[in-house]
C-alpha cells in the first residue's frame, strides 16, 4: 500500500504513483526503457489495460496510443515505413480499419486516404 510519486531507478526515465509492487494497482507515468521513445500510464504488466502514449520502435516513425499488445485496440498515429511518405491512424494490423494518409507503395503513384 506504499504510495510512490517520483523517479524510481533512473530519475530521467520513470515516475510512479500508486502502490509499489502490485502490478494491478501500481500506476506509472513516464518513460519506461528509453525516455525519448515511450511514455506509459496505467498498471504495469497487464497488456490489456496498460496504456502507451509515445513512439514505439523508432521515435521518428511511429506514435502509439492505446493498450499494449492488442493489435485490434492499439492505435498508431504517425508515419509507418517511410516517414516522408506515409501516415497511419487506426488499429495496427487490421486492414479494414487502418487508415493511411499519404502515398503507399510508390510515393508518386498514390495519395489520399486509404482504408
Amino acid at each position: 500500500m506504499e504510495l510512490v510519486f517520483g523517479p524510481r531507478g533512473n530519475p530521467h526515465t520513470e515516475l510512479v504513483f500508486g502502490p509499489r509492487g502490485n502490478p494491478h494497482t501500481e500506476l506509472e507515468f513516464g518513460p519506461r526503457g528509453n525516455p525519448p521513445m515511450e511514455l506509459e500510464f496505467g498498471p504495469r504488466g497487464n497488456p490489456h489495460i496498460e496504456l502507451v502514449f509515445g513512439p514505439r520502435g523508432n521515435p521518428h516513425m511511429e506514435l502509439v496510443f492505446g493498450p499494449r499488445g492488442n493489435p485490434h485496440m492499439e492505435l498508431v498515429f504517425g508515419p509507418r515505413g517511410n516517414p516522408p511518405t506515409e501516415l497511419v491512424f487506426g488499429p495496427r494490423g487490421n486492414p479494414p480499419t487502418e487508415l493511411v494518409f499519404g502515398p503507399r507503395g510508390t510515393p508518386a503513384a498514390e495519395r489520399g486516404i486509404r482504408s
